[in-house]
């Protein structure tokens, strides 16, 4: 018995206006959500977004003098590579802003959206 495996590409990225949910790869990202997560009007004051897959050389600006891969940041809080490919990164003029994953309800933030590292420890990560 011969077993093929299709690995099917998803979109590598996609414009969002923040307008309407949107459907990116496996990722349905609803407004209310982001709304009650407390994201959505930061969100829109950056818009347009673009909505891109996790790669691993992706950097978040933490503060206002220092970038962290967001790799080390999964890393040191124990998020597994195959969870990590779930992950949606939110970008604003080539800046990323977010990294969201509703599926584990894990959010990274940039000081870009004014949530700063304090409002992390709600999340429970380690910056």
């Amino acid at each position: 018995m011969l077993l093929i495996v299709v690995k099917i590409q998803n979109k590598s990225s996609q414009l969002w206006d923040s307008s309407t949910d949107v459907i990116f790869g496996n990722n349905k990202i609803y407004i209310d959500t982001l709304k009650s997560d407390g994201l959505y009007d930061n969100l829109c004051l950056k818009a347009p977004i673009t909505l891109k897959n996790f790669i691993g050389n992706e950097r978040i600006m933490l503060n206002q003098h220092h970038h962290q891969d967001l790799k080390k940041i999964f890393q040191k809080n124990s998020i597994p590579v195959w969870e990590r490919e779930s992950f949606v990164l939110f970008y604003a003029k080539n800046e990323l802003l977010l990294a969201y994953s509703d599926n584990n309800k894990v959010y990274i933030f940039t000081i870009k959206i004014n949530i700063y590292l304090s409002d992390l420890i709600h999340y429970n990560l380690h910056i």
